[in-house]
């Protein structure tokens, strides 16, 4: 599922013993300390930073858990005589964007009354209500760090759920907004399969295609193709609307067209309305058969991919293989 919006993580301030407030998250959080500029590096918006120490001296640190649930356990150990004060700090708001995000930028200051300033200035906003909106064209499901991040934000004086909630009900016009001239592309996926696993194919190639973000997924079903004149071949079609070149989404088919040891085990081919996109299309010379550049793809794909979601496909894959009984007359990708 493409995502357009999501929080970031919450941010803290706390005065008190410094040294004291870290050795007791220690056993009790996972954390860690980094400087300013990294530390929302790779966390979620299910993370807390921690502006730890007076101003001008400050430690940031990333705990990987909610404030109330750190403020309640020091509360409960009664450890509170460490902390000096707390206070929190603007909940954040990240909008992805494909293209230029300045025009989307601007429409969101302006219908929610925000001002547009530098992303380095974020920290110079101390209040403890509103909240940053900043902008990355990078996927929104995977971890991102500071320099995934276009260089403004919009400061809007809301409180955070109300404008999370308006800004999704905007999402796609506001992320067609910053597509300017390109448009989305109408692509058809057709599955051939010599032993008829059909099914297991669908899920583990819509389910790869919702976590690369490729596309929205509109449409499946049997359709007729023509491996020689008059001689008509089953196949099963996936339709979808992408935002990116069909070539970007035909190397990911090609990838996924193989399992470990570099055999295929599948056909997908790829139509951009009629006309079909070869791997010859997307090779660009760079590989010298379709053999090695599946190894690669396939590589490529599962980096682009959170453990979880490799150990979900390689669960799928292991079901396919284990299906190996041939359907009649279907020799096609042999």
């Amino acid at each position: 599922m493409l995502s357009i919006v999501r929080s970031g993580p919450r941010v803290v301030r706390m005065e008190g013993d410094v040294s004291e407030i870290l050795h007791w998250l220690e056993g009790r959080f996972s954390f860690s300390e980094s400087p300013r500029e990294r530390v929302f590096d790779g966390i979620g918006e299910d993370s807390t930073v921690l502006v730890l120490g007076e101003r001008d001296r400050e430690r940031y640190v990333a705990v990987d858990s909610f404030p109330d649930v750190i403020l309640a356990a020091m509360l409960t150990e009664g450890v509170c005589s460490m902390v000096k004060s707390v206070r929190r700090l603007p909940r954040s708001i990240l909008f992805r964007v494909h293209g230029d995000y300045r025009p989307v930028m601007e429409e969101i200051a302006e219908d929610f009354g925000g001002r547009i300033s530098p992303l380095e200035s974020i920290w110079d906003w101390d209040s403890d209500s509103g909240v940053i909106i900043s902008f990355t064209s990078k996927s929104l499901a995977r971890p991102l760090t500071m320099g995934d991040m276009e260089k403004d934000v919009v400061l809007v004086s809301m409180p955070h759920e109300t404008l999370r909630t308006r800004l999704r009900r905007r999402a796609m016009y506001l992320f067609n907004r910053s597509m300017e001239k390109a448009e989305w592309r109408q692509l058809e996926i057709r599955i051939y399969d010599a032993f008829g696993r059909y099914g297991l194919h669908v899920e583990r190639l819509t389910k790869a295609l919702d976590d690369l973000e490729l596309g929205l997924l509109v449409g499946e079903g049997w359709g007729k193709d023509y491996a020689h004149i008059l001689m008509p071949v089953s196949v099963y079609c996936i339709r979808l609307f992408s935002f990116f070149d069909a070539k970007v989404v035909k190397k990911a088919l090609i990838g996924l067209e193989y399992v470990e040891g570099s055999d295929r085990f599948a056909d997908f081919d790829l139509y951009e309305t009629k006309r079909k996109i070869s791997w010859t299309d997307v090779a660009a010379g760079a590989y010298s058969d379709r053999k090695s550049m599946g190894a690669a793809m396939r590589e490529e794909v599962r980096a682009m991919l959170e453990p979880d979601q490799i150990e979900e496909l390689d669960r799928l894959e292991a079901e396919i293989l284990a299906c190996a009984e041939p359907s009649k007359g279907e020799k096609r990708w042999h």
